[in-house]
């Protein structure tokens, strides 16, 4: 965990060290631009002397994560990402395993239309502090006032200043100066509070209802009653069926209050999974085989005595295969069992459990076993979702 390596298996789009960083660095002095691009644009902070903070203002230090994002198409691209350091977000704005498996069922039997919406730079247009601690009062929740100034790296300041002539200021100054945020941004634990709320109370005012089993699923009817269309909202991902007057009309609705919404129809990858529809209007697909062909195994010396406990390294080790293995499971409903049993174990694991991780990773790769179990299919006939050939 130290390392940033433990569960991660596109390795392609890890964060990058500053020796990977230089040798694309005109790339990412491209991509740092457009980001800070963005932070003007959405007048998300105004520059401020470090003498003249508040008080009671909260000061951090900016970071920059970079690494490349791989696109529909399957290339790589620069991407770069300013982020406050020092807060954890602890609140969940994400749409539940089973809200996501509903959209493509009303996709299916419904024969609608299934998209996925990425918004572009979508903390940046959430709400300001005063009007999140506004639209918690309202809720009957309190919240305090919050004052935050981040401490940015030395090149954001160049940037500004090319950018904007009130952010300008000398080099020699940089070190004199902080931003005090207006609103929410990347790192910061209000930020996904701010975008869902922002989100939301656009989904309501377009006419959504809101699901009583999951914030983040909201149903769309017609005025007799009929679905007309559903959205799930996963952080900035949405996932979306409908007909096609309402998918283009609710993204336009959406497009008008957010800026550029990036659209993509089947196939394509939506939390991790890859949605892609059957021929003929059979239905769609859910798999995970890029995961899967990523996923590798761990050896471990000395298995000779399969009932000796694992060395704490060991069992680091063990935990990084089990956390693929959980993703996977996602779609491979075969895989859930023997899963479920090693993690019971983990306190007190032994070698024999690390062969058995060891051995799910093969079993999810093989070829005659994933041709029977390999995804989730939701048919149109009988409003069901079964494992793609499964029994």
């Amino acid at each position: 965990m130290r390392e940033g390596h433990i569960y991660r298996v596109d390795e392609q789009t890890d964060t990058l060290t500053e020796d990977q960083v230089l040798r694309h660095w005109q790339q990412f002095e491209s991509s740092d631009r457009k980001e800070i691009q963005q932070f003007v644009t959405e007048k998300v902070f105004e520059k401020i002397k470090l003498d003249d903070i508040p008080k009671d203002a909260t000061v951090v230090d900016c970071t920059w994560v970079r690494k490349f994002k791989r696109m529909p198409n399957g290339e790589l691209a620069p991407k770069s990402r300013l982020c406050a350091r020092g807060f954890l977000d602890t609140r969940s704005t994400t749409a539940t395993r089973l809200s996501q498996r509903l959209v493509v069922s009303v996709a299916a039997t419904h024969l609608f239309d299934l998209a996925s919406w990425d918004v572009s730079g979508a903390f940046m247009k959430g709400l300001s502090f005063r009007q999140v601690q506004e639209a918690l009062r309202r809720k009957g929740i309190p919240s305090p006032r919050r004052i935050v100034v981040i401490v940015p790296p030395p090149n954001v300041w160049r940037h500004l200043g090319e950018i904007s002539p009130e952010f300008w200021i000398p080099e020699d100054q940089y070190h004199l100066h902080g931003l005090i945020c207006l609103k929410p941004t990347y790192g910061l634990s209000d930020a996904p509070l701010a975008w869902q709320l922002c989100l939301h109370e656009e989904l309501a005012a377009s006419g959504g209802h809101q699901s009583s089993l999951d914030e983040n699923m909201w149903i769309f009817k017609h005025p007799d009653g009929a679905i007309e269309g559903v959205i799930t909202t996963h952080v900035d991902d949405l996932a979306v069926c409908a007909n096609r007057t309402f998918l283009n009309k609710q993204h336009k609705i959406l497009s008008d209050r957010f800026g550029r919404i990036t659209q993509q129809e089947p196939p394509f990858n939506h939390c991790g999974c890859r949605y892609t529809q059957l021929p003929n209007k059979g239905g769609y697909k859910i798999d995970q085989e890029e995961f899967t062909a990523a996923l590798k195994t761990i050896e471990i010396s000395n298995t000779k005595d399969p009932n000796r406990l694992l060395e704490p390294g060991e069992v680091t080790k063990l935990r990084s295969i089990l956390g693929g293995s959980l993703w996977l499971t996602s779609t491979r409903l075969d895989l859930v069992s023997d899963v479920g049993v090693i993690q019971s174990r983990i306190t007190k694991a032994t070698v024999a459990n690390f062969m058995l991780a060891n051995s799910i990773v093969k079993k999810s790769k093989d070829a005659a076993v994933q041709g029977h179990w390999n995804y989730l299919q939701t048919l149109p006939q009988g409003h069901q979702v079964e494992a793609g050939g499964g029994p």
